[in-house]
């Protein structure tokens, strides 16, 4: 997934100092990932940012997310 900084509706700040961020998800939606999935991935990335610091809930999310991708094939990756 890729992410940006990214300006949001009524942000009153410079162009250079946006306030929010974009998710791009074209590597998610080319392995067959649809709007199931990024309630999932929302959850991983929630998860990380309400415990920033949390090297447990890190390297549990770390492992989730390895599990939910074994589902899904990588295009142009055979057998991973």
């Amino acid at each position: 997934i890729i992410a940006n900084f990214n300006m949001v509706p009524g942000d009153r700040r410079h162009p250079a100092l946006t306030s929010g961020i974009r998710l791009g998800t074209p590597a998610v939606t080319s392995m067959g990932m649809r709007e199931t999935e990024m309630v999932q991935i929302a959850a991983f990335i929630d998860s990380v940012c309400r415990q920033p610091d949390d090297q447990e809930v890190h390297a549990s999310v770390r492992r989730g997310v390895a599990d939910f991708c074994t589902a899904f094939d990588v295009p142009g990756i055979p057998d991973r």
